[in-house]
């Protein structure tokens, strides 16, 4: 595999992202989407659309996403158009929530954990796909960037939730000390306390670990000691998978300042 060319930007500004895309030499054709992540409401850890303007612009690209898996803002396509006017995204071109009329199979060849996945059902309209991608930390997958903007990101909510089927957590309730902060951070509202511990209902947990970041008892763990590998590895693969359905490729990456 050919290493990755990576150009760092003394300078952070939208006119030096724009600078840094135009020094690939490469210019996206056909009808572009542009990759990023939303924003939840409440969270301040997203791209500001005054910051990426310049460079979707640049491409006259779309603004593309998929629903969420967990309970939200995103969760849904109203709940997640509204995040979308709420953060600005629509005032600076065309956004589309590719799931909202559902969502197609795309058959993952030679994939050890996957053999297929789910993504919106708009996908293939795009011939080209921008990936615009802040850093952040991620409690299972150790850190979020491109791959997971690309392969969990375009990703429909079946899509998601196949991804993180390899496991659920569980509690040690001889470790848990009951603050309820994993409850607070549950994307899924699965943790009760009826017994005076937490107690994570299987049937309702979409399994994306978000309570085991949050313990700082160590009292939740996946046990399958594996399952952030197959993670990891899920995602590699679908961002993968995606990208080779495209006839014009490109991973830009922009770490911006927030």
């Amino acid at each position: 595999m050919e290493k990755s060319k990576v150009y760092f930007i003394k300078e952070v500004s939208p006119e030096n992202v724009v600078h840094a895309y135009e020094a690939l030499g490469v210019e996206l054709k056909g009808n572009v989407a542009v990759k990023l992540h939303s924003g939840e409401p409440g969270n301040q850890n997203f791209l500001r659309p005054d910051f990426m303007k310049p460079a979707v612009d640049r491409v006259g690209g779309t603004i593309v996403e998929c629903n969420t898996a967990y309970d939200g803002q995103r969760d849904t396509t109203e709940a997640h158009r509204k995040t979308m006017q709420l953060h600005g995204w629509v005032e600076i071109t065309d956004v589309d929530i590719m799931d909202a009329e559902g969502e197609m199979t795309i058959p993952v060849v030679g994939g050890k954990h996957l053999d297929k996945n789910y993504v919106g059902k708009t996908f293939p309209e795009y011939d080209s796909m921008l990936v615009l991608s802040h850093f952040k930390g991620h409690p299972m997958g150790g850190y979020g960037g491109a791959l997971k903007n690309i392969g969990m990101g375009c990703g429909s909510r079946a899509g998601k939730m196949h991804q993180h089927s390899q496991g659920k957590p569980v509690v040690n309730a001889d470790l848990c000390r009951c603050c309820k902060r994993c409850a607070k951070e549950c994307g899924s509202d699965a943790i009760f306390f009826d017994t005076g511990k937490a107690v994570i209902h299987e049937d309702i947990c979409k399994g994306c670990g978000r309570c085991i970041g949050a313990c700082s008892f160590d009292a939740i763990h996946n046990p399958n000691d594996n399952a952030n590998e197959i993670l990891g590895c899920r995602v590699y693969k679908s961002s993968c998978r995606w990208s080779s359905s495209f006839s014009y490729k490109l991973d830009f990456r922009c770490f911006s300042k927030l």
